[in-house]
């Protein structure tokens, strides 16, 4: 199955939503997902495709959410179940971002 509308729809959906965050918040996050779905491009594995999709609906229905209560903190912490499926180099962007968000 093709799901390359899908993944721009998401992308776009993400980058709209990001347009309400705070200017470093949004150019932070614009990276990481221009980052994670630029990695996509290259996956030929559907599982891996299907669950992509699924995270990143995940994701930005949260911070639509969150960004809608006004008061809301963004974002949320990662399970340990989902920090264990994550593969090297997702694990290092995490790092650069935590590392990001302490300066």
């Amino acid at each position: 199955m093709n799901y390359q509308r899908t993944i721009l729809t998401i992308y776009r959906r993400i980058l709209k939503t990001h347009q309400q965050l705070p200017q470093d918040m949004a150019s932070m996050g614009n990276a990481y997902a221009r980052s994670e779905f630029k990695t996509m491009k290259k996956v030929k594995d559907e599982g891996f495709v299907v669950q992509f999709i699924k995270s990143w609906k995940e994701y930005v229905s949260t911070i639509e959410k969150q960004v809608a209560e006004n008061n809301s903190p963004v974002g949320k912490r990662l399970s340990p179940r989902l920090r264990a499926a994550m593969d090297d180099e997702q694990k290092i962007k995490l790092g650069e971002l935590k590392r990001h968000t302490k300066k």
